[in-house]
């Protein structure tokens, strides 16, 4: 059973095949690529198609888009962290079962951190272009509407208006078409523990690897295989 690589990056998927080499036998991996994703959704979609049936861990590397920094809490790993870091992590750090990560997504995207009010106030931005409009849309002062948007850029780990449009849009907008049913928690039987171990993880910089043998045990999936 090979590991499986989750990513549209050639030199990310490069480097993470060769130190998946270095991976005990036991620990089936399956590495997530937050970046290569448009949308909460599509990564919430391709685990449940892909891993439904398979008992792996999952090891989620951010990067710098609004859906690294919502699903901050999932992340293991960064694209720029050491290389040493990577091996380290991938050898014997942090992992997620697929039932613990995909609830977490779920309930992000259906802003359940988020008060009535402010999911009103956040769908009146997603379909207005400022914030005066947004506040007449659903009867608020934009004083209001500010106050709403700096709760949620807390909630939500987004730092600005601008991040905040953007995961809005990715998330139900853009992905209209391919919208999930996440509306409560997932059950997928598993024995082992949603979080595995949690060292200390020290954002650095991936250093360029070798390249890979033919025949590694590792599962890349190509860029035409998700959102």
């Amino acid at each position: 059973m090979p590991h499986i690589i989750l990513t549209k990056d050639v030199y990310l998927k490069k480097a993470l095949s060769v130190i998946l080499q270095q991976v005990p036998a036991d620990r089936k991996l399956c590495i997530i690529d937050i970046e290569s994703f448009r949308s909460l959704g599509a990564i919430f979609n391709i685990l449940k198609r892909k891993l439904s049936t398979d008992n792996r861990q999952l090891i989620f590397i951010g990067g710098k888009n609004v859906s690294s920094r919502v699903l901050e809490p999932l992340v293991t790993l960064y694209r720029k962290s050491s290389f040493i870091d990577f091996r380290r992590q991938l050898i014997s750090g942090r992992t997620y079962t697929l039932e613990y990560a995909l609830n977490h997504i779920a309930g992000c995207r259906n802003l359940s951190m988020l008060t009535r009010k402010e999911k009103k106030a956040i769908f009146a931005l997603l379909d207005t272009d400022d914030i005066q409009t947004a506040a007449m849309k659903i009867n608020l002062s934009p004083k209001t509407i500010y106050t709403y948007t700096y709760k949620i850029g807390i909630k939500m780990n987004l730092c600005s208006i601008l991040q905040l449009r953007q995961f809005i849009y990715s998330e139900f907008k853009l992905d209209k078409e391919s919208l999930l049913d996440c509306s409560f928690p997932l059950k997928i039987k598993s024995s082992h523990s949603p979080l595995r171990s949690n060292p200390l993880i020290t954002p650095i910089g991936l250093k360029s690897l070798h390249t890979m043998p033919h025949d590694c045990g590792i599962e890349i999936i190509s860029c035409c295989s998700f959102a």
